[in-house]
């Protein structure tokens, strides 16, 4: 008895020890040290694929496509000057770029229903309808999506190859697009061009992504989180199917603000 209580004491504390200096290790350490990430960050997108280039840890070579674009947002660093080749009269790449980009900030919903998408729809048929492309037995398919992938509207305009599984394919692989950079086709397509990289060196490896013009974004006003989902229109001309959309949008914009002007105009007893 008398041998087991010092040893009983002993052991008591050498537990109160360890329990002092156990404690005191995490009291006298500093509060205010911000949290580090045991991973490197990669440059993602919305948890998306990473691009080429592994984290910000290990950035391409400044001579790379880093200089040129943005893999954040997904923007790239055109030219402040630009210049219309004096050979063709056109505007550049980098004109057509900029000026895609400004149409994504005009053109934006103040909301975005269900009747919404069916009319933007059906008035994008009608327009496709009135083409001249059209006109010459072209055809088309239209695709209205949440950025959930979820069909708000969709429907063919033609006959044969142009309304194809292929177009259908093709028109996903634009959307996909919008999907991953929260910006038009055109945008990306025409800002690729201007700073002379391929889809790849972007992160849109082909056939997955396809870069023609024709899908754009549809944001809400005063939102910089991102679009809520994307409309888009394949016939087989980037351009054209760009102007269309856009043409689109703006004749559906000039309608809602006469229809506002006109209900704001209107009298208790004129209604």
């Amino acid at each position: 008895m008398s041998v087991a209580l010092p040893v009983s004491l002993a052991l008591l504390s050498i537990s109160l020890s360890t329990s002092f200096l156990f404690s005191s290790r995490f009291l006298d350490a500093p509060q205010d040290q911000p949290d580090r990430d045991p991973l490197p960050r990669t440059t993602t997108l919305s948890g998306l694929d990473p691009p080429p280039f592994e984290s910000y840890d290990h950035p391409p070579p400044p001579s790379s496509i880093a200089s040129d674009f943005d893999y954040e947002t997904f923007t790239f660093r055109l030219p402040l000057s630009t210049s219309t080749p004096k050979s063709t009269g056109m505007p550049s790449d980098s004109e057509l770029a900029s000026d895609a980009l400004n149409e994504e900030s005009i053109l934006r919903f103040p909301s975005f229903k269900m009747e919404d998408a069916v009319t933007l729809g059906m008035n994008l048929r009608k327009r496709f309808r009135a083409s001249m492309r059209h006109a010459k037995g072209k055809g088309c398919v239209i695709s209205i999506q949440t950025m959930q992938g979820a069909t708000m509207f969709a429907c063919a305009v033609g006959e044969g190859s142009d309304v194809s599984l292929d177009s259908w394919w093709h028109v996903e692989g634009m959307i996909k697009v919008v999907r991953r950079t929260g910006h038009s086709t055109f945008y990306i397509e025409r800002g690729s061009n201007a700073i002379g990289k391929p889809a790849d060196a972007l992160g849109l490896p082909f056939p997955e992504y396809r870069l023609d013009g024709g899908a754009f974004p549809i944001w809400l006003q005063n939102s910089s989180v991102g679009p809520i989902g994307v409309i888009a229109i394949y016939s087989g001309s980037s351009v054209e199917d760009h102007h269309m959309v856009i043409s689109t949008l703006r004749s559906y914009f000039s309608k809602m603000s006469g229809d506002r002007s006109n209900a704001s105009t209107t009298g208790p007893l004129d209604r």
